[in-house]
């Protein structure tokens, strides 16, 4: 039990820079006296199968992992799980809360790595995120209002507007370094013309509308990762900072690392846009080398690279310029 016990307290140092602030969150999680706990750090008192149990839900340290002392088995938490999505707004809402917990993390810094544009970016253009809401609303979560709906820019509930405001908003005040491919709006732009093709969109010109928010979409980004500063379309102050890296090699689910020097925390999707998130050590300091060794594999849009960047998007340009033939011709 000894020994189960320091593995333990070993796990949960690494989560701090500062041993007082472990000793005054122990305090706060087992009711007890700093005496106490100090008694439990140098194992002269054993930790209560319930005290146990208490630190391992507040950390996310999974019981198993500590027994077993296997690197290779490790805690997640599933966001599906722990709240199933019942409605678009709430899943807007969940998503903004785990970044105003980040966001409020000094000297945070993001990398992003994915297959489809960063999901907040789309709320950059709203009528593209309320679409993005409506697929998933109607696909993975199976949301009875929208089986047999047809699309049009009404149906998502009016807060949701106000919603995504807030998430972009926020999203834009945090550093990220982000790795791109050449297909990261193919998912979109065929979603959108498979819905025309079935006629599961109200209006048919809505199709058309969409591709149009799409070119501007891209034409923000290109002007956002030149000046490698994040920013709303309609306020040009920069905030977060921004390093886009193009990379071929790699095709990848959608990853999101944060680092700081407090906390460091994986995000990866699973049954997109769920996701499941870990604090594990080792699976970060993986990570971590992953996204290094990538990156130097990689080709920087952002910056000075204009010739490299303005070719990248003219590719996604017309992508999206043949999505709009193919509606047109319906």
């Amino acid at each position: 039990m000894e020994d189960i016990q320091q593995h333990l307290f070993q796990r949960l140092k690494e989560n701090y820079n500062h041993r007082p602030d472990l000793i005054r969150d122990l305090e706060e999680v087992l009711f007890l006296k700093r005496d106490a706990i100090y008694r439990r750090l140098r194992g002269e008192t054993a930790l209560t199968a319930n005290e146990m149990g208490l630190i391992c839900k507040k950390y996310g340290v999974s019981v198993d992992a500590i027994v077993q002392d296997d690197p290779s088995k490790m805690f997640f938490e599933f966001s599906a799980f722990k709240s199933p999505i019942k409605s678009v707004d709430q899943y807007v809402e969940q998503l903004d809360n785990n970044f105003q917990k980040i966001r409020s993390i000094p000297e945070g810094k993001i990398f992003y790595a994915t297959s489809e544009i960063p999901v907040f970016y789309y709320a950059f253009y709203p009528r593209l995120f309320l679409f993005k809401l409506y697929v998933w609303g109607k696909t993975v979560w199976d949301i009875k209002a929208y089986r047999d709906l047809p699309f049009s820019f009404d149906i998502i509930p009016y807060d949701v507007n106000g919603k995504a405001k807030e998430l972009i908003s926020g999203y834009t005040q945090i550093d990220t370094v982000e790795l791109w491919s050449l297909n990261i709006i193919d998912n979109t732009m065929n979603q959108i013309f498979y819905h025309a093709e079935i006629e599961a969109f109200k209006n048919l010109e809505d199709a058309m509308k969409l591709c149009d928010d799409m070119d501007l979409l891209l034409d923000h980004l290109e002007q956002m990762i030149a000046s490698e500063k994040k920013y709303l379309p309609d306020s040009p102050t920069g905030r977060g900072n921004i390093k886009v890296y193009h990379n071929e090699m790699i095709y990848t689910n959608n990853t999101i690392y944060f680092k700081s020097p407090s906390l460091r925390m994986l995000y990866t999707t699973l049954a997109n846009p769920n996701f499941i998130n870990t604090q594990n050590k080792d699976l970060c300091d993986y990570k971590e080398k992953w996204y290094q060794q990538l990156i130097s594999k990689s080709s920087l849009l952002s910056g000075p690279g204009e010739k490299r960047r303005s070719k990248f998007f003219s590719t996604l340009h017309k992508t999206v310029d043949r999505t709009r033939k193919k509606i047109k011709v319906l």
